[in-house]
This record gives C-alpha cells, sequence and structure tokens, in this order.
C-alpha cells in the first residue's frame, strides 16, 4: 500500500465546527462570515435549506450542512459561538450555519483518504488538509451546491 502524500502547496482555510467535529473550507471559497440572521422560510424547497436571508441587499440560500453530513451533534462543554459562512460557488452564493469559527490557518492538502470510520459524504469532503494535530475535511462548496440541485430535482419530480 503506498504511504499517502502531502501536497507541497500551503493554502488558507477556515476551520470550524459543526456538531462536535472539526470541518475546513478554502478561504478562497468564502465571500463573508456573519453572526446569525433572521432567516425566512422558503415554501416547497428542498429539505436541506433552511430559508433565505439577506445580507448586504441580497438575498442568499441558507444550507443545513448537517443533512448531507450524517452525523449526530455531539455538546461539547465549550460554549458555541455560531455564525454563518457566505460561500461562494462558480454559479451561486449561499451560506453555511456552523457552530464555531475555530480559526484560519495555512495548511497543506492531505492526499490521503478519509477514514473508514468518519461518516462524512466522501463527495462533500473528498480531500483533507494535515494541521499538527489531526487531519481536517475539506468541504468542496462546488459539489455542495451540485448535491443541493440534485435535491431540488427530486423535489420537482412530485
Amino acid at each position: 500500500m503506498a504511504s499517502p502524500t502531502v501536497t507541497n502547496k500551503n493554502q488558507e482555510y477556515i476551520i470550524f465546527s459543526l456538531h462536535g467535529h472539526g470541518l475546513a473550507v478554502d478561504l478562497t471559497k468564502v465571500e463573508e462570515i456573519i453572526l446569525p440572521v433572521d432567516v425566512k422560510p422558503f415554501p416547497m424547497s428542498p429539505r436541506p435549506v433552511k430559508g433565505v436571508f439577506k445580507c448586504r441587499d441580497a438575498i442568499y440560500t441558507l444550507i443545513d450542512l448537517s443533512f448531507f453530513l450524517n452525523i449526530k451533534a455531539i455538546h461539547t462543554g465549550n460554549a458555541n459561538e455560531p455564525r454563518i459562512i457566505v460561500l461562494k460557488s462558480h454559479e451561486t452564493t449561499v451560506g453555511i450555519t456552523v457552530d464555531q469559527i475555530n480559526e484560519i490557518k495555512t495548511a497543506l492538502k492531505d492526499d490521503s483518504p478519509l477514514s473508514e470510520e468518519d461518516s462524512l459524504n466522501p463527495q462533500l469532503f473528498p480531500e483533507q488538509i494535515k494541521t499538527d494535530s489531526a487531519s481536517i475535511p475539506v468541504l468542496d462548496v462546488e459539489q455542495l451546491v451540485a448535491s443541493l440541485k440534485v435535491e431540488a430535482e427530486k423535489l420537482s419530480e412530485f
């Protein structure tokens, strides 16, 4: 079995917590991070859509990332500081709610696959980064938007 390799290019990532799990997103995909805002339900929307919210005169879809993760909430003793990360893809801009922003970190991509015990969706988290203390799965924003479209198409079939 070949040993995992680490890509030589450092990139910046936002590392955040969701239901007790450490996750990351490429900083170049982040438009901004905001405090939680009023979210309006959007009738007949796919299940992962929490609703829509307004930020700086634009309206964005808020996605429930935990819908795609297949993970259960783990209660830690730490007080959470929930935030909305506004993410931009090639096609659209969406928001995800996270429990806490942990840090912005420059890290190397780790080409080793996610562990079998990690129940994260490998399509949404195809790679991970290596930090001093752990390997952290990285969210693929383009795939998140594509998955949302699939859920919307399922809804339109009814």
